[in-house]
């Protein structure tokens, strides 16, 4: 039986991502904004913004390599000039990643989140006053009883996968788990507003780099878990953080182990709760089942859609002969030499 993958879950109606990272950077201004219609980004208006704001979005999601800063950088050079006058102390603006987890298997899901919020305290350092506690980016240890509670009944998979997840009560989380079944991603909402493309390059390819080592060296939350748990923080380093110019500072923070255990034991709660084990054998089964009724679906469209059935006249046109006898037939035939 094949693993299953985050994007056999996701919803009929979406494509699963290429790239790996989206970027989403919300600005306002006392001049003009320019409108950005490029190869790597767009805009589009934000309800949200006030003083004439625009939200500047990735075309689908970004690789993450060597020329991931001049892209960003190539956008913000055009956005922060004298004539826009960007207002970078605006509380109403943020920037938001898109992280792609459509090809992690559900348990390395869960592990790169777990990874995620065992850091989130410490990562929100990085991020401004003004977004710890903030109503639309949500930490973990701001509404744990809400977050957790939804987690909780995800984890028993008694619907459709991440469906339970599926509702704004998430949405406005440090870690959006409502983008998963949406759009293959976990959208991570506690940078604030800024233009600076160091800044937004080196919170993109951090958080990036936490989710995919948590889910390279670790097969389960628990795994993680019992590792920080054993060794501390300097083990689980090692093998989660990877260095940026503008963001170590925070590994010098001096209450760094005390930030961490914060939501530690609050995720142990949780993740050791779970049998990975059946969970993993579970959402298998779920995934053979879906790829089973897709493949159905896809087998009927392919006959409705084929030449040979468009060759027929319309329904509404379409008469359907009435089932004649042997002898019926004999009879016209004798009758015009026709069937």
């Amino acid at each position: 039986m094949e693993k299953a993958l985050v994007k056999d879950f996701m919803r009929s109606d979406r494509k699963a991502p290429d790239g790996d990272i989206g970027i989403e950077i919300e600005v306002e201004a006392s001049g003009r904004l320019p409108l950005v219609d490029n190869t790597w980004w767009k805009t589009k208006s934000e309800q949200s913004l006030r003083n004439g704001g625009l939200e500047y979005i990735t075309r689908g999601a970004l690789p993450v390599d060597t020329l991931m800063f001049r892209r960003i950088e190539g956008l913000t050079s055009l956005v922060d000039t004298k004539e826009a006058q960007v207002d970078k102390e605006s509380h109403r603006t943020s920037v938001h990643i898109h992280h792609n987890v459509t090809n992690y298997t559900p348990s390395q899901l869960w592990t790169s989140i777990t990874a995620y919020w065992l850091l989130e305290n410490l990562l929100f350092k990085a991020c401004g006053e003004e977004r710890e506690g903030n109503h639309f980016c949500l930490r973990l240890k701001d509404a744990e009883a809400l977050i957790l509670r939804y987690v909780s009944d995800e984890l028993k998979v008694t619907d459709h996968p991440f469906i339970t997840l599926d509702t704004d009560n998430v949405r406005y989380s440090g870690i959006n788990l409502n983008a998963i079944n949406r759009f293959g991603s976990v959208e991570l909402r506690g940078m604030r507003g800024t233009v600076d493309p160091q800044l937004i390059h080196d919170w993109s390819l951090l958080t990036h780099s936490i989710l995919k080592n948590a889910k390279n060296n670790f097969k389960t939350p628990e795994s993680l878990l019992d590792m920080y748990f054993d060794k501390g923080w300097k083990s689980l380093k090692s093998l989660l953080w990877e260095e940026t110019k503008s963001l170590d500072y925070l590994l010098k923070h001096k209450d760094i182990e005390d930030l961490i255990d914060e939501n530690a034991f609050t995720l142990a709660n949780v993740m050791y709760s779970c049998s990975w084990s059946n969970y993993d054998k579970i959402m298998n089964k779920k995934a053979e089942l879906l790829k089973s009724q897709k493949d159905k679906k896809s087998s009927k469209k392919k006959m409705d859609d084929s030449p040979w059935m468009s060759a027929f006249p319309a329904p509404d046109s379409f008469s359907i002969p009435t089932r004649r006898s042997l002898s019926q037939m004999r009879a016209q035939i004798a009758a015009d030499g026709s069937v």
